[in-house]
C-alpha cells in the first residue's frame, strides 16, 4: 500500500508550506494521477483522512484526478499529433517516433504551487 506512502508526503509538504507562507488553513489539495502510476485513488484518500485527523489538515479535501495515458507522435512525414490512446490499440505506424507524454505521473498543485512529477 504505497498511497500511505504518497499520502504522507503530501501532508509533510502541505504543511511545511503552510508554516512557511503562514497559512492557518488549507481548503483543498489537488492531485492529478496518472492511470500508469498504480495508485488507487480511493486508497489514497483514506490515507490521507486518517493522517490529517489530529493536523490543521483535518478539515482539507483531497481532489484526486485520473489523468489518461497520452502519445506524442511525430510520424516520419513530420507532422506531430497527440491523443489519449488505449493500452492495446495503439496508434503507432511504421517509421513513427513516439513519446509517452502523461499518466506515468503524480503532481500535487494547487494555491501553493507545490508540485511533484
Amino acid at each position: 500500500m504505497h498511497e500511505l506512502g504518497i499520502a504522507q508526503n503530501i501532508v509533510d509538504a502541505v504543511l511545511l508550506e503552510m508554516q512557511k507562507r503562514q497559512l492557518p488553513s488549507v481548503s483543498s489539495i489537488a492531485l492529478r494521477i496518472g492511470v500508469l502510476t498504480d495508485v488507487d485513488p480511493e486508497a489514497l484518500t483514506f490515507g490521507f483522512e486518517i493522517l490529517t485527523k489530529e493536523t490543521a489538515l483535518a478539515p482539507t479535501r483531497l481532489k484526486v484526478e485520473t489523468v489518461p495515458v497520452r502519445e506524442s507522435v511525430k510520424s516520419a512525414m513530420n507532422r506531430s499529433r497527440s491523443r489519449a490512446i488505449c493500452l492495446n490499440a495503439p496508434m503507432r505506424q511504421s517509421g513513427d517516433e513516439t513519446h509517452q507524454r502523461y499518466g506515468t505521473r503524480y503532481r500535487l498543485s494547487g494555491g501553493t504551487g507545490l508540485s511533484h512529477d
